[in-house]
């Protein structure tokens, strides 16, 4: 075989390799992003989760009597801003942006929001909770915007 010839063969080999190599990474990179975006978590699943605490926890605005928590029991008096600033806080962690939230009592229309929340909700959950007020147990629902990270401007 001459120069010629084996330089040509050379060349088909060296054209080949580096179509298959972009094919390669090209599909890597594909079904990567394939199942990175399957097993991703909804942003209104963390939400949710961080949401619970609201009406679950005596940090936040369940009532507590001679030291038992009833879960799902919102005292009235504990619904302030001051107190949600306290059970939950929106400073950035890092580089990981918080979720602000705005919480209503739909019947009572009471609402807290958390002290980055500016008018923008990007969804909304609800919780059935009762509210304590004035010894009283009256059924309501917690109406939680949800703003995915604070608006900067």
């Amino acid at each position: 075989m001459s120069r010629k010839g084996q330089s040509g063969t050379i060349m088909t080999w060296v054209i080949f390799l580096i179509v298959f190599t972009i094919l390669f990474l090209g599909l890597s990179f594909a079904i990567n992003s394939y199942v990175g975006g399957k097993a991703a978590t909804p942003s209104s699943l963390k939400a949710e989760f961080i949401a619970l605490r609201f009406a679950n926890i005596p940090e936040c605005f369940a009532k507590e009597q001679s030291g038992t928590v009833f879960s799902g029991i919102i005292d009235l008096a504990k619904f302030t801003d001051e107190q949600l600033l306290s059970c939950y806080k929106t400073a950035d962690i890092g580089d990981i942006a918080t979720f602000n939230f705005r919480l209503v009592l739909e019947k009572e229309g009471s609402s807290v929001t958390t002290d980055q929340y500016y008018k923008h909700d990007d969804f909304t959950l609800y919780q059935e909770v009762l509210v304590a007020k004035d010894d009283e147990l009256l059924k309501d629902r917690l109406i939680i915007y949800v703003q995915e990270e604070e608006v900067r401007g």
